[in-house]
């Protein structure tokens, strides 16, 4: 029944334009209930089936993955929820004022949603911390849920300043290597491009949005982005290494994340597990747990998605997971799929 519905489902979607291919991975007991591809990997510059092997670009569920990190650095008391972030990033100055690792992971620093900060670094030659230092602030600090790249790629930073190692290596060393994480990767080799989704045709989302706020950058690419990261944030500004976007997985590397969360590990122990899987914004509408999104009003989960057509759902109480990975910026105009995953949550929580 589960996997006629979630079929059904998929189906639709791509019949009605909403993207051309997806691959859903749905686990219970950190085993397979059902994994499989539907569409096409791309329609340009030429068509390709799509497989649950193929590579996407995570967008934001590589919040999922900085997140993950910070908590094993609680684990090993490295770090603290209450940690002020100027301890690790001093030259933050003023930025940095009044904020802590929780207010990072909640999303309850106050930074503005969105800038993008390769305007400010590429025309103003700035280095990264310097550019890092005009965050700047629509609220004070535990005042407001803001959703905010910001938030995270200073976690990234932080990261990076603790390990004294690029979140690449970082990445590798405690993620990618112990798990067998063979798809999960920052920059992938050129060499494997076939075995991967493209997203946007240029970057043509990000340019508007930079018009609307009256500034210019050069350096758009206009080309089928494949390959690389879409995020300009993470690729002009970061080199596509960064805490908010920039990796890039499969469905099973994505639900092996997932399963950490559920599951008993040596990564994340059952305390740093409930840690992170509570409602700290109680008061305000966006439920928001460490790094996940949860989930109130429908299934009592907690959740992330990515621009770029990816989502991980869990309910650590019934050990259930939900991965859905869709090739969506690649078409003319990119749809909303939001009603399409709560759709797919819905069914998962309801048949299992």
């Amino acid at each position: 029944m589960l996997e006629y519905k979630l079929s059904t489902l998929l189906r639709d979607a791509i019949q009605k334009g909403l993207f051309p291919g997806g691959v859903m991975l749905v686990e219970q007991d950190g085993y397979p209930v059902m994994h499989q591809a539907m569409g096409e990997a791309s329609t340009y510059p030429e068509r390709r089936a799509l497989s649950t092997a193929h590579i996407f670009d995570l967008a934001s569920l590589t919040k999922i993955v900085t997140t993950t990190l910070i908590l094993m650095l609680i684990q090993e008391d490295k770090i603290r929820l209450q940690t002020p972030v100027l301890k690790h990033l001093s030259w933050l100055g003023k930025v940095g004022e009044g904020v802590t690792i929780q207010h990072l992971l909640t999303h309850t620093s106050g930074y503005r949603a969105w800038q993008p900060f390769y305007v400010i670094h590429k025309n103003n030659n700035h280095s990264i911390e310097d550019t890092l230092k005009c965050i700047e602030r629509e609220a004070d600090p535990a005042t407001d849920v803001i959703y905010s790249d910001a938030n995270f790629i200073l976690l990234g930073k932080v990261i990076e300043a603790i390990e004294k190692q690029n979140l690449s290596q970082v990445l590798y060393h405690r993620l990618v290597r112990p798990l067998n994480l063979s798809g999960l990767q920052y920059r992938p080799s050129h060499e494997i491009t076939s075995q991967m989704v493209p997203t946007e045709f240029g970057n043509r989302i990000e340019a508007e949005m930079v018009s609307k706020r009256k500034q210019s950058f050069e350096h758009f690419r206009q080309n089928v982005i494949w390959g690389e990261v879409n995020d300009g944030n993470s690729y002009y500004f970061l080199q596509g290494i960064a805490g908010h976007a920039g990796l890039f997985g499969t469905a099973t590397d994505v639900a092996a994340i997932a399963r950490l969360y559920m599951m008993d590990n040596p990564w994340l122990s059952s305390d740093i597990q409930q840690l992170a899987l509570r409602d700290y914004t109680p008061n305000a509408s966006v439920g928001r747990a460490l790094g996940w999104v949860y989930d109130r009003e429908q299934t009592g989960g907690f959740y992330h998605t990515g621009f770029t057509g990816t989502s991980v759902w869990v309910d650590p109480s019934k050990k259930l997971s939900a991965v859905i990975m869709t090739s969506r910026l690649h078409q003319d105009k990119p749809k909303d799929i939001n009603s399409f995953r709560k759709a797919c949550h819905q069914v998962v929580t309801t048949c299992l």
